[in-house]
């Protein structure tokens, strides 16, 4: 599920943006 949306935002926004993305899906997965 997160895959596919951290996929289709790494094709949509720039790497810096995408980063971000995993970072915090990361952090909200683990909280």
């Amino acid at each position: 599920m997160i895959n596919r949306g951290v996929h289709r935002f790494a094709s949509s926004m720039p790497y810096v943006a995408f980063n971000k993305a995993i970072i915090a899906d990361i952090v909200f997965a683990q909280y």
